[in-house]
């Protein structure tokens, strides 16, 4: 008769060191989740406060147009006088692009600008709205809320990587005590 053999089974998965190594040891575990947590509040607080306001809290600035300066991810929207105010690249349409490079220099803007995020909100000339008040608040904060939502993530997995280490480590030590006796 042939004896039967229980086959093992070999997984081409092999743990990476780093993980293994925050998993298995409780203060690596604990560094990492409080490492995540410090990133997520950190995320969160530098994003600062983008919630729409009202227009008499705007702050207002009028001046002569001297150029609109479009990089990567940033737009610059630069006065004769040498002022310049960010213009949130979320809040621009092509049209409103180059309607912008299209500005002659020396006219006449007048701007409102949020109060906690410094991004221009309102653009006006002497003959039309080029920018919307409303509009451009609501597309800001609407953005920024997915960039709130990643730190409130970081967060909870921070919380939730610590009480994880802090469960496997009792779990492990009252199986190494059940084990010696």
């Amino acid at each position: 008769m042939k004896q039967k053999t229980k086959k093992q089974h070999t997984s081409p998965y092999t743990p990476d060191p780093l993980f293994t190594a925050v998993t298995k040891s409780l203060p690596a575990t604990l560094g990492f989740a409080v490492l995540a947590i410090a990133l997520g509040i950190l995320f969160i607080l530098l994003l600062g406060d983008t919630t729409p306001v009202p227009r008499e809290e705007a702050i207002a600035y009028e001046g002569e147009f001297a150029r609109y300066e479009v990089g990567h991810n940033d737009r610059d929207l630069c006065f004769t006088d040498g002022s310049n105010f960010d213009v949130y690249p979320h809040t621009e349409t092509n049209a409103f692009q180059e309607t912008m490079k299209s500005l002659e220099e020396g006219t006449k803007l007048w701007i409102l600008v949020h109060p906690h995020s410094d991004y221009v909100i309102e653009i006006r000339t002497e003959t039309e709205e080029l920018m919307n008040f409303e509009e451009s608040q609501i597309n800001i904060d609407r953005y920024m809320i997915g960039y709130k939502v990643i730190g409130g993530f970081m967060i909870f997995a921070g919380v939730f990587v610590g009480f994880y280490g802090i469960w496997s480590q009792i779990a492990h030590r009252k199986e190494e005590k059940r084990s010696e006796t």
